[in-house]
């Protein structure tokens, strides 16, 4: 089996969200020729195939999308460069081929290809809705070969709606409220109290801001779209609580007229440490790499937390690349890694399964 050809061909193949139909059908017929059962696609367009027939039910679930934006793929015999490389089809790429070596496994392993993770989580949203159910879950993602992510951050998206009720010339701007202004004074408010900490606190980043109907009028109204990352000792409900309580102590007597709404709302995640995937990997990663695992705790959201805190399975994710290259114009996987990656998955799962046993 040809490793690197299987990876470059799914990289060649363009697929930003919404246009994976491609990949998916060369990732059926790979699973159709080499030993999967049950192999179909699903209403989303997801591709779903299994190997094994007992307990564990093991979840490998990769996606076929990327973020838009066309690259050159080259591959010089050691690093293969291409859009979507890292994030994360070096990463599907290993969990579909690990998986067609686990047929003998006692266990079972269903490979679940998804759409839409760079989108709006369609293909996700599928395989829960399908209840596909498994007692552990491994998500291709990043962490550099070595890496195990046991977390990830839950996302807020929050819609501002600010209006001073009148404007004005802008010749006068101290006779009038600014909409822009006042909005981005809030913006700055919820960062200030949420960002006092370190890296476990509550991100807030300011997306996109507008307003203003002229050049020359002080403007009266504005909206803004505010991105909230949750780390694990939060939930969705107690932090859009506090930013109703930061904003409403900023508005208060101010004669604004603020309006919030949010949205893409998701919780937080990490697996117990004691977890027997953790275990697995742990041993794996020994026991392949030679050295031991370094345990992630990730900024970002993904499919994970939304699988995970669904269907109350234990998962992490795992995959070759440095995360700090996704969505560049400079994404590359060493190809030693992609392969090395392969084979802490079928140890890894081979492990588990005794461990579960």
């Amino acid at each position: 089996m040809d490793y690197v050809k299987f990876l470059r061909d799914i990289v060649e193949m363009y697929s930003p969200s919404g246009y994976e139909l491609e990949v998916s059908k060369y990732i059926e017929k790979f699973m159709l020729e080499n030993g999967f059962e049950n192999v179909r696609i699903d209403n989303a367009g997801n591709v779903i195939g299994e190997v094994g027939s007992s307990s564990p039910t093991i979840l490998f679930c990769g996606h076929m999308d990327t973020v838009p934006g066309k690259l050159p793929v080259t591959f010089n015999g050691e690093f293969l460069y291409g859009r979507g490389v890292v994030d994360a089809k070096a990463s599907l790429a290993a969990l579909v081929i690990a998986a067609s070596k686990l047929k003998d496994i006692r266990g079972n392993v269903i490979v679940a290809a998804v759409v839409d993770e760079e989108g709006y989580g369609k293909g996700i949203s599928e395989i829960i809705k399908s209840n596909i159910k498994a007692n552990y879950a491994v998500f291709g993602e990043p962490s550099n070969l070595y890496g195990l992510t046991v977390g990830y951050r839950g996302k807020i998206g929050v819609k501002i709606f600010c209006s001073t009720g009148q404007g004005g010339h802008s010749s006068a701007p101290w006779a009038y409220k600014n909409a822009i202004e006042e909005l981005f004074n809030i913006y700055l408010k919820l960062k200030l109290e949420f960002e006092k900490a370190s890296s476990n606190s509550v991100a807030v980043c300011l997306t996109r801001i507008s307003g203003g109907k002229s050049h020359n009028i002080v403007p009266s109204s504005c909206k803004a779209y505010i991105d909230v990352r949750i780390p694990s000792n939060y939930s969705v409900n107690n932090c859009m609580m506090l930013i109703s309580r930061i904003i409403e102590e900023y508005v208060v007597d101010s004669g604004l007229d603020v309006k919030l709404s949010y949205d893409d709302l998701v919780e937080p995640y990490e697996i117990s440490l004691d977890s027997p995937i953790v275990k697995a990997f742990s041993r794996a990663i020994v026991k392949i790499l030679g050295r031991p695992v370094k345990l992630i705790r990730k900024t970002g959201t993904g499919d994970l937390n939304v699988y995970a805190r669904s269907m109350s399975v234990p998962s992490v994710s795992y995959g070759p690349g440095n995360s700090r290259l996704s969505h560049t114009e400079n994404e590359y996987v060493k190809i030693s890694d992609y392969i090395k990656s392969i084979e802490v998955l079928t140890e890894a799962v081979k492990t588990l399964c005794i461990l579960h046993s």
